[in-house]
């Protein structure tokens, strides 16, 4: 799946790698079908896949491993990662190790709670957000107490705190708290903090950063503990290493020349002009590689045209050329 094909404005390009992600997809059928829950189909799973890259172009940069990762992923932890129930998201992650977009699996807030209700040993679990005119109280220490009573104002004010519930089988009840400035430092730490469901819907994500923390304190499930870590690995803006043991042969991507690594390297991912300035920029760099650049005086000094020409009229070999000509090459990168 080269990035080429998928530069902007390039249809075909985006027909091409979905058309090959679900080749990929029908390749690693029965890997999916195994670790599915009886409840879902793997042709569910792939169609809601397909329809989430669609709507999410920009998956199809990710490498497929990964993308097929964090299917085999959501299809163990029994999760739909449409974006649409709040389950499960696939979001497109660049990994600046290794200079390319990775597809990361996010639990959502109702995902969380179903894996929790999964377990067999609660009996219920929510999360509430607390406003600035609710009547609230909390205790902790020996004698526990929990008081949440809103206010019922149309203008509540402001979100001053949230809280998680979870009440066992045996009749014990677990809660955790955490004020406006501990979910604020959560967020911060996040690296879509400034973007998405953080602005769009801070009070989800609230509840579901205070939910996330007493998941860990819960008697839960297997998959609701990797759910919870994949969730803090995302929001710490680390990969997922998803796909690194899949048994299935992936297409890897045509390896990158010099010219197009320093490319990466200037333009980035996050370029104002997106990823599909890589192939703009690319083409200039070309178009410029055997013009003469004039210096400011408007000609070039005879000691700088001897040094770019050698001491025998020719242009030293650089780059790919230099490796092929036998000629130690400089990295381009530090």
């Amino acid at each position: 799946m080269s990035k080429k094909q998928l530069a902007k404005g390039n249809p075909s390009g985006q027909k091409t790698a979905l058309a090959n992600l679900r080749s990929l997809l029908e390749q690693a059928k029965e890997q999916i079908a195994l670790a599915l829950p009886r409840h879902m189909t793997p042709e569910r799973m792939m169609r809601i896949v397909l329809t989430t890259v669609q709507r999410t172009p920009q998956l199809l940069e990710c490498s497929p491993r990964s993308i097929l990762g964090c299917v085999v992923e959501a299809s163990q932890l029994g999760l739909e990662p449409d974006g649409i129930l709040g389950h499960a998201y696939l979001v497109p992650f660049w990994n600046k190790h290794t200079q390319q977009r990775e597809c990361q699996l996010i639990p959502g807030y109702k995902g969380l709670i179903d894996l929790a209700r999964r377990s067999g040993q609660l009996s219920t679990i929510y999360a509430q957000v607390v406003y600035e005119k609710d009547r609230f109280e909390f205790a902790y220490g020996l004698d526990p107490k929990l008081v949440h009573v809103p206010s019922g104002d149309p203008d509540p004010g402001a979100v001053v705190a949230a809280y998680a519930v979870a009440r066992l089988k045996d009749g014990s009840v677990q809660f955790d708290v955490m004020w406006r400035h501990q979910i604020d430092r959560i967020r911060q730490r996040s690296r879509a903090g400034d973007s998405g469901p953080w602005v769009t819907d801070y009070e989800e994500m609230a509840k579901k950063t205070v939910l996330r923390r007493l998941c860990k304190m819960l008697p839960c499930s297997v998959e609701l503990q990797r759910a919870v870590a994949l969730d803090e690995l995302a929001s710490a803006g680390m990969s997922q290493q998803m796909g690194r043991s899949l048994e299935v042969e992936v297409p890897e991507e045509e390896p990158k020349s010099s010219l197009d690594r320093l490319t990466d390297q200037i333009t980035g991912p996050h370029h104002p002009a997106g990823p599909g300035a890589t192939r703009s920029f690319r083409s200039g760099l070309e178009s410029t590689s055997g013009a003469e650049a004039p210096s400011r005086s408007g000609s070039q000094p005879a000691a700088a045209r001897e040094v770019a020409a050698g001491p025998n009229g020719t242009v030293p070999p650089v780059g790919e050329a230099a490796t092929e000509a036998g000629q130690e090459q400089l990295p381009l990168e530090n």
